[in-house]
């Protein structure tokens, strides 16, 4: 029987080995699996020489002689020097983002070459600033982050310019008449504010605490709506005991909070909020219409002389963790959660009793009254400079 010769199919390439030895190797696939596999080999290399240390160390047992003195010392100093280089610290402020960054991750470039004309029309507000932009020439070099940078070299909007972040622009867009007004004061002149925020102080004598070093507080927060009517009104500021009425302080601890204490909260100075109103009228066409209510503004009275006023002040509640709470929630929300420092150790219950034991004690102790206008305040008592916790303070805002 004679066997049939199988024929190659017509649709299929027939095969020449002379033309494909002939065809040309792409060259940047080439030095991309060269780089691949002389990058692989570093890695093997280092891998063996770390495991050939460990297996020296180990024949040798030195894991069993003690830390030298010398080798304690140099590692404390190199750790203090890394932990104090500004270099790897995040202080610096890209002029494009506007967002922290370390100084070694920011590069002073020519921002006329480095910002591409195709999309200055989309970030025409972050580059109004003349002061993080200026136009002389030699005068053009600003900070400006490799993120930001990589994002200009392929012709894009970088990520943290894009939607409503390209109408905030930089810290020299506001005027001075706005600047470091506390929240109460911006809540008093605002038309609406559609947020709120809770922030927790823990205030000790000795330390550098206090209601400028915030801790945020990690958790879930209600949204209510807002109260529309506001945003019809005509005269400003609004009524100190209604602002009042979405404005919370809370604190804890053996010793009340003195004026000066919670100044940077509460304070509202009628001047700063009627040059703040004046200049809005002139400028924010919201304002246009807005009258300055110098009645309710003459009518205010502050404590103790302070720029607190009494209303505010007197609302502050004092709060204390019941036993229950304690038990609880000691081992479900973590401290730092809670706008606490982490303990040394965990917790138990019998801590929990033993802590709560002392508390009532300090509680039985008459809490001396806060007229006296001799009494120092925290920032004033710095001679007395103790580890014990003065108070915590809570302040909340809501709408």
């Amino acid at each position: 029987m004679t066997r049939r010769r199988r024929l190659p199919r017509q649709d299929s390439p027939v095969e020449n080995p002379a033309a494909q030895q002939n065809v040309v190797p792409d060259l940047m696939s080439v030095q991309r699996v060269a780089q691949q596999k002389e990058m692989l080999d570093r890695l093997v290399q280092a891998a063996e020489r770390s495991f050939q240390e460990k297996q020296a160390v180990s024949i040798r047992r030195d894991w069993c002689n003690p830390v030298p003195a010398q080798l304690k010392v140099d590692t404390v100093q190199t750790f203090l020097k890394a932990f104090h280089d500004e270099s790897a610290m995040e202080i610096a402020t890209c002029s494009v983002c506007y967002m922290k960054k370390k100084p070694r991750d920011l590069d002073h470039v020519d921002w006329k070459r480095a910002v591409p004309a195709g999309i200055r029309p989309a970030i025409t507000g972050l580059l109004a600033c003349k002061r993080c932009f200026p136009d002389e020439d030699g005068e053009a070099d600003v900070p400006i982050c490799f993120t930001c940078r990589d994002a200009f070299d392929r012709h894009r909007v970088p990520a943290a310019c894009m939607g409503s972040t390209t109408h905030i622009g930089c810290e020299h867009r506001y005027p001075k008449a706005l600047r470091e007004l506390t929240p109460l004061e911006e809540k008093l002149i605002s038309l609406n504010a559609a947020y709120g925020f809770i922030t927790k102080f823990n205030v000790q004598r000795g330390q550098q605490t206090g209601p400028t070093y915030r801790k945020h507080i990690v958790g879930h927060i209600s949204v209510f709506p807002n109260d529309v009517e506001s945003l019809a009104v005509t005269i400003l500021p609004h009524p100190l005991v209604s602002t009042l009425d979405q404005v919370h302080v809370i604190w804890t601890g053996l010793e009340r909070p003195k004026p000066p204490d919670v100044s940077k909260l509460l304070s509202v100075r009628p001047g700063t909020l009627r040059t703040a109103l004046q200049w809005l009228r002139v400028n924010n066409p919201l304002y246009a219409d807005i009258v300055i209510n110098e009645e309710e503004m003459s009518s205010w009275a502050f404590e103790d002389g302070s720029q607190v006023p009494a209303l505010a002040y007197q609302r502050m509640v004092r709060e204390e963790e019941t036993a229950e709470e304690a038990i609880r929630t000691a081992q479900i929300v973590p401290p730092a959660d809670r706008g606490q420092d982490l303990p040394a150790q965990s917790s138990t219950v019998e801590d929990i009793a033993a802590e709560l034991a002392e508390r009532s004690k300090h509680s039985l102790v008459p809490i001396e009254p806060t007229g006296s206008a001799h009494s120092p305040s925290l920032e004033e008592a710095t001679a007395d400079e103790t580890e014990e916790r003065l108070f915590e303070l809570t302040y909340i805002i809501s709408e």
